[in-house]
């Protein structure tokens, strides 16, 4: 288990924390200390710092990556709760919809797809009212 002196935190910490300015809080500390690293020994990348520092260097990177990945995951379920749609899944459920309607008309009788057809556009007018209300 990795264990932060610093901040008093471990990977145990990190994945079952679900407060995002905490989270975001820790992820902006182990970067700073990520980057403090570098500075002390005056390198620009990891694998340029002595052997000493480089599991110090890559520890505090695997909780860093985990704290990031935390709160991406976090974002991603608050905003999905909230009424999120995903734009891939936007673009199935239209492609979908338009799929639907060409096999429709060229199936149903004209009358019928002309129904349905007549449906769908109140429906979704009444849907446009309701969301601009």
């Amino acid at each position: 288990m990795i264990f932060n002196k610093e901040l008093g935190i471990s990977e145990d910490d990190i994945s079952v924390e679900d407060d995002l300015q905490t989270l975001a809080y820790w992820r902006d500390a182990l970067n700073a200390q990520l980057t403090s690293i570098l500075n002390r020994f005056d390198v620009d990348y990891s694998h340029q710092l002595p052997t000493s520092a480089k599991r110090a260097y890559r520890y505090i990177h695997t909780l860093e990556r985990m704290a990031h990945k935390r709160y991406g995951t976090l974002r991603n379920d608050i905003a999905v709760a909230n009424g999120y749609v995903y734009p891939s899944e936007m673009r199935k459920a239209r492609h979908l919809a338009s799929k639907f309607m060409e096999v429709s008309k060229r199936e149903l009788p004209d009358y019928e797809y002309l129904r349905i057809l007549q449906i769908s556009k109140e429906e979704l007018k009444a849907a446009r009212e309701k969301n601009h209300n």
